[in-house]
């Protein structure tokens, strides 16, 4: 990887944009707002399906916390460049090593010690869990995640665009039956589309808590949810939770819609590092 020169001493509060580049020249830009400490913790903002573009998405930054080191990366990959769920295109996912890079090159440069948070929106939400599990995260703030992109109504409704991302054009993969499939040649694609799966897989000594936010209808304009997501998005990924008794809270709003409900700034207030999870479950585990 070779990130673009960094400034040596970025300005606390005010966000900047960089890039870094791999050894095949795709790129991942990126917006750091440093905080004035570097053993702060870190956020970092993955931003839903079609929002690389919008510089609305980049506002909030400007009044990101102080105690805070934030970074927000821009996925302008999958079919026309409209984002490609965090994963990569033709079913080679290197975003996975992107993100490695960004995370450890920020770490370096700007000696950042502090834990690492994640939050997203809808498609950010299943890159920010992806991406912050494998990163050993200490917390999630989701906003509506999709955790499952094989399988579901949402696979059927989006499969245009996940094909793309895929790199296959397999109707099996709308089938909720290939959910519980383990043919080895889709061993490596249901991994990293499917975080149920890496959830029940997670080391035992590994506790994130989870914080997830969700409509109880949440159905889209073009109406190809049918108001499954919920219990396929949503639910089917706590229950997964439960099963590895890791600690979360879940709010399911009696409305209708798909849509931001915890802003960045609410984010900072529910991961607040000093009570990010209760007493007794920390004894509990630690026994």
């Amino acid at each position: 990887m070779n990130p673009e020169t960094l400034p040596a001493a970025p300005e606390p509060g005010v966000f900047s944009s960089h890039k870094i580049t791999d050894q095949n020249g795709r790129s991942l830009p990126y917006v750091f707002c440093p905080s004035e400490n570097p053993a702060d913790p870190i956020l970092i903002k993955f931003h839903g399906w079609v929002g690389n573009n919008d510089r609305r998405n980049l506002s909030p930054l400007v009044h990101a916390e102080r105690n805070w080191n934030v970074i927000h990366p821009l996925d302008r990959y999958g079919l026309n460049r409209m984002g490609s769920w965090w994963l990569g295109d033709q079913g080679d996912f290197f975003f996975l090593d992107l993100i490695d890079c960004l995370i450890n090159e920020l770490r370096e440069k700007y000696k950042l010690t502090g834990d690492l948070y994640c939050y997203g929106t809808s498609m950010g939400g299943f890159g920010a869990a992806l991406h912050g599990m494998r990163h050993s995260a200490r917390g999630f703030v989701l906003n509506m995640p999709q955790t499952c992109l094989i399988g579901t109504t949402l696979t059927q409704g989006m499969w245009g665009f996940l094909k793309y991302v895929f790199g296959v054009d397999d109707e099996y993969l709308q089938s909720s039956a290939c959910l519980e499939d383990n043919k080895p040649e889709l061993e490596t694609l249901l991994h990293h589309t499917d975080l149920t799966r890496q959830v029940l897989n997670l080391n035992s000594n590994y506790s994130p808590v989870f914080h997830i936010i969700q409509t109880r209808y949440d159905a889209t304009d073009r109406g190809h949810l049918k108001n499954t997501y919920l219990s396929e998005q949503t639910l089917r990924f706590v229950n997964a939770l439960i099963k590895k008794n890791l600690p979360f809270s879940l709010s399911v709003e009696n409305a209708t819609g798909h849509y931001i409900r915890w802003s960045i700034q609410d984010a900072f207030r529910i991961l607040d590092p000093t009570h990010h999870q209760p007493d007794e479950y920390l004894s509990s585990k630690k026994s």
